[in-house]
């Protein structure tokens, strides 16, 4: 046989499935001499044995000590002649070997651990397994992705399912007593103390608002904020490339330029002012530009980041309405809205990471003469509300005060309208550079609404002005609690 035939033959082998025999020997054998340890041992099942021989030795244990029988060689041995099956074990010599590998009772639950988890790996292969053929074949791409999600998620399911609330309890003590509390900070400290505190996982945040609010400028400034402090973010973006995602956050670094001037042929600025700010940007803010992305696919993105970095602390989604799931698509855009929305709020849990979901607004706002957003005006679909553990609005005065200048009424007197325009003028410059946040729901607090400084133009938002940008003698607006 030739070197070449030789290598595909071993390619072709097929490959050695996860499996540890002397654990699984250890175990049955510490089983027959203490029955007890069978109640403090995980779930286990006789399909998780990788030898049937072993499977079919625990089911036959476990039979007999929840029956209040004793369970030892001598009991075995007898039960398994009657049913025939002795021999089909090795006969009484294999008793006496399982006897001999018996672990001791403190190590029973890690080889019961080792046993389970084994089995779980090997049904993870099989799935992956069917996938891979169902992608060979004909079959609607969507279809094998669904397919394949669930059946991981069934395996999820298989897996121990619940905590304790003394263990939860155990968690929230371990984390007080860490110097640094849990939590993603922002960067924005009146928005964290709307997010009760700061960002907790795995919490599903809507940021929504109509268009030209400011959505955006937010998520890239938490983005941002958050990477710098040596977290990886990953950010979601369907409507911008990463050139113009790090164009924003060039601008807002310099504290000089626009960002559009990043893109102008005319009044760009100089290669050498820029290009120390791109020495400085977080390398921990990672991008995905997939127009149209689906929930698949962001949870596939999302774990390679993970798996690549070894962390993965925020998801960033920009926007909701622009995700698309093809299967629930059949069932209208309500449904499918609906599907994806509970996708990430599940994503969150599987991934341990709070999710921050940017989302459009109807047009009946446009309607209203108070254009503050309301939980109603989430577009398409109430199961946004329903899924989100925190719903936030953005809004901004100045947007519409802009574009409803007053004018001169019917019989209306000179001195009046000077009144009422000279009103407006200074409500505008009032509201220049107000970006104004609220929640609409809470799951876990009260509501708020917080003034920020912003100037879109910049990509900036922050607390407070910065001293390079006050063009008035003004008092920044101060934060109000409240409900929205």
């Amino acid at each position: 046989m030739s070197e070449f035939d030789s290598q595909r033959k071993t390619q072709s082998a097929p490959p050695k499935l996860p499996h540890n025999l002397e654990a699984e020997q250890a175990l049955l054998g510490g089983l027959l001499f203490n029955n007890r340890l069978l109640d403090r041992l995980p779930a286990l099942t006789p399909g998780m044995f990788f030898d049937p021989v072993h499977g079919r030795l625990f089911a036959a244990i476990s039979e007999m000590i929840r029956a209040g029988r004793l369970a030892d060689g001598n009991t075995l041995k007898h039960k398994l002649k009657q049913d025939g099956g002795l021999e089909e074990i090795g006969g009484i010599d294999y008793l006496l070997t399982l006897i001999d590998r018996a672990t001791l009772p403190a190590y029973a639950i890690d080889y019961a651990n080792t046993v389970q988890e084994l089995a779980q790996r090997r049904e993870v292969y099989e799935v992956c397994q069917r996938t891979s053929a169902a992608a060979l074949g004909d079959g609607d791409v969507s279809e094998i992705i669904r397919a394949g999600e669930r059946g991981l998620s069934a395996l999820m399911a298989g897996a121990k399912s619940y905590v304790t609330v003394k263990e939860a309890g155990a968690e929230i003590v371990a984390g007080l007593k860490k110097e640094a509390p849990s939590g993603l900070r922002t960067g924005l400290a009146r928005l964290d103390k709307l997010l009760g505190g700061a960002l907790y996982s795995p919490d599903l945040v809507i940021l929504a608002g109509r268009p030209a609010m400011g959505k955006t400028a937010l998520a890239d400034n938490i983005a941002a904020n958050v990477a710098a402090g040596n977290k990886v973010v990953g950010f979601f973006s369907m409507e911008m490339d990463p050139a113009q995602i790090a164009a924003r956050v060039l601008s807002r670094r310099s504290g000089s330029f626009s960002y559009s001037k990043l893109r102008s042929f005319t009044d760009r600025p100089h290669p050498s002012h820029v290009e120390p700010l791109v020495a400085d940007l977080p390398e921990g803010l990672l991008i995905d530009p997939t127009g149209a992305q689906t929930l698949a696919g962001l949870e596939a993105s999302a774990r390679a980041m993970k798996r690549q970095t070894r962390q993965l602390d925020l998801i960033l989604v920009d926007y909701l309405q622009l995700m698309r799931d093809a299967a629930a698509r059949r069932d209208g855009r309500t449904q499918e809205l609906s599907e994806i929305t509970a996708g990430l709020k599940s994503l969150a849990k599987r991934l341990s990471v709070p999710i921050i979901a940017l989302s459009q607004l109807s047009r009946q706002v446009e309607n209203r003469e108070d254009k503050r957003p309301q939980l109603s005006d989430l577009r398409e679909s109430g199961s946004i509300e329903q899924d989100a553990d925190i719903v936030l609005f953005v809004y901004r005065e100045h947007y519409y005060l802009e574009r409803n200048e007053p004018q001169p009424q019917a019989k209306e007197k000179k001195e009046d309208f000077s009144a009422r325009k000279a009103k407006y003028d200074e409500r505008l410059i009032l509201t220049a550079n107000t970006f104004e946040i609220f929640t609409g729901k809470n799951r876990h607090g009260a509501g708020g609404r917080e003034e920020f400084y912003c100037d879109l133009s910049m990509d900036m938002i922050a607390d407070e002005q910065p001293i390079s940008h006050i063009q008035t003698p003004r008092a920044f607006g101060r934060g109000q609690d409240g409900a929205s």
